[in-house]
Parts: C-alpha cells; structure tokens; sequence
C-alpha cells in the first residue's frame, strides 16, 4: 500500500522512525525530500505522489502547522479524494482549523512516539485490509463479467453456427431439386 507522508523536514527523526518501524509490513512511504526528479518541480512531484498513492498520514507537528507545503499537500489530498490520517502533536489539537475541524486524529507525543506508532499502524492495515477486500469484490465482480460475456460469446457462436447449417441443408435442398 502507498502512503503519502506530508509533513515538515524538520521532523526529520519522526519521518524516519515512522518509515523504519512500518515499512517490514509492506507499507510503501512517498517521502518528497527522498525522491530526486530532474525533470519536474517539487510541487508536481508531491502532485504525482499522493495521486499514485492509496492515502496521506499527515504530520501536524509544531512544525508542520507552520508548513506552507503541509497546509497545501492536505488540500491537494482532498481534492484528489484521498483519505487521510492526521497525527497532530500535543497541545496543538485547539489549531485545528478550517476543513480539518472535527477529524479524527492520532496524538503524538514528541517524547513518546510508540504510542503514536502503535495508532498509526494499526489505522494503516486496517485501511489496507479495506481495500483488499474491495480489491477482492471488484475482481470477483470482473470475472463474473468476463464469464457472462464469454458465455454470451458462445451462445452467439452457437447461433450463427445453426443458422449457418439451416442455410447449407436449403442450399443442399434447393440444389436437388
């Protein structure tokens, strides 16, 4: 599953203990600052992240309410439809503002994260588990289509085929005459 990460570089030690401790589950992070593009600007580069990815986890952190870019990345995530999981740092809850008002959120604490991990993880492969399961409904749905057309298919062989033999046995009949 592909996880965008917003947030601020400088909760550089939070990113990597998030990336390090979730990745052995098969998450995959889409971490900006860890993708060198020559050829398109940051901004289009985090644009092609979180369209590629499944759902944002959004750091809200001192410094992450301070960031243009993570304020900007949480609007991109909504009009991409995305969802997303906010983890908001202790004592900033009340900054919540504007769209994101009344969304959950996982609470970390600067001094303590493994809590805010445990959260994180959970919430992930619990969404992850989600979209197998949709995954799974959609391609059962496929192949009852891809069945349903194949016996259609058959069904109009085996129609073109009759009248085929209907016109031979009157081409036969007609020529004994």
């Amino acid at each position: 599953m592909n996880i965008f990460l917003s947030h601020a570089i400088a909760d550089k030690t939070i990113i990597e203990n998030i990336e390090k401790t979730l990745k052995p589950y098969g998450l995959n992070f889409f971490i900006a600052e860890h993708t060198r593009s020559v050829d398109s600007s940051i901004t289009e580069k985090i644009e092609a992240m979180i369209q590629k990815s499944d759902i944002g986890l959004v750091l809200l952190t001192e410094k992450g309410y301070n960031s243009h870019f993570v304020q900007q990345e949480i609007g991109y995530l909504k009009s991409q439809r995305k969802p997303f999981i906010q983890v908001i740092q202790m004592g900033f809850e009340n900054q919540i503002k504007g769209f994101n008002y009344g969304k959950d959120y996982i609470q970390l604490d600067p001094n303590n994260t493994d809590a805010a991990l445990e959260e994180i993880k959970k919430d992930l492969l619990k969404f992850r588990k989600r979209i197998i399961t949709q995954n799974k409904i959609k391609q059962d749905q496929i192949i009852a289509i891809q069945k349903a057309e194949a016996q259609r298919k058959k069904q109009n062989e085996n129609t073109a085929l009759g009248i085929l033999a209907g016109l031979l046995v009157l081409a036969i009949a007609s020529e004994n005459k």
